[in-house]
Order: C-alpha cells, then structure tokens, then sequence
C-alpha cells in the first residue's frame, strides 16, 4: 500500500520504520485516544498502533537503523513473528 504513495521509498524504508515500531506503536495509540476524547474518530491512529505493533515482533524489530542495508529488497524479515 505504501508504494502507491512512495514509490521509491523501498523494503529499506520500512525496515527503518521496523526498528523503531516499539515507539510509533505508544505514539499511535496515545493519538487514538486525543482524537477519541476529542470526539473525533480514532480508528485511523488504532490502525496505525496495529501495523507498528506487528512491524515491531518482525525481525527488524529488534535491530537498529543504522543496520538497515541501503540496498534491502527482501521484505521477508517484515514479517510480523
């Protein structure tokens, strides 16, 4: 889906994304719940706190970003566990 909007963006990108899920999925759900008590719906940031959450158990959830090769094309280590 990403790549209808980024298409240059790559499996490197979101491997960044991967390293640093554990943070983006609290950020996430903390938007929910603003937007919740502000009477808007939540359902969006909800969404989101769930792909940061799966992207966070995938093998690059562990790692760093400076570990993220430039040229990474696999996505299979995205992969929730």
């Amino acid at each position: 889906d990403l790549r209808l909007d980024f298409p240059d963006a790559g499996v490197a990108s979101a491997a960044i994304a991967a390293t640093k899920a554990w943070r983006f999925a609290d950020e996430m759900t903390e938007i929910a719940a603003t937007q919740a008590a502000a009477g808007l719906t939540p359902e969006l940031a909800e969404g989101l706190a769930a792909v940061y959450r799966a992207l966070a158990t995938s093998a690059w959830g562990a790692r760093r970003p400076e570990d993220v090769p430039a040229d990474l094309t696999d996505p299979s280590e995205l992969r929730p566990r």
